[in-house]
């Protein structure tokens, strides 16, 4: 599968706001003539901008329960390009 291009989701609750970005992967059902689509690589997924209380935060310095508990939050959301 190649990397296609970047599309980016936004969370939004009420004391947090989280940016994500990811890679998409060329996908198809894997018979001659099947549709194509780009499909999100979750391997890819990254936090581009994280603020919580109005203030922007880094990834790095979080414990990792936390740091999963963000990443998790990109579960479901609309990816745009």
């Amino acid at each position: 599968m190649e990397k296609t291009l970047t599309v980016w989701a936004e969370y939004k609750g009420e004391e947090m706001q989280v940016t994500f970005t990811a890679g998409t992967v060329r996908t198809d059902y894997g018979v001659p003539g099947s549709p194509e689509w780009n499909e999100v690589d979750p391997y890819s997924i990254e936090v581009e901008h994280l603020e919580i209380l109005g203030l922007d935060v880094k990834m790095d310095g979080l414990p990792p329960d936390l740091h999963d508990a963000i990443m998790a939050l990109s579960d479901g959301l609309e990816w745009k390009e």
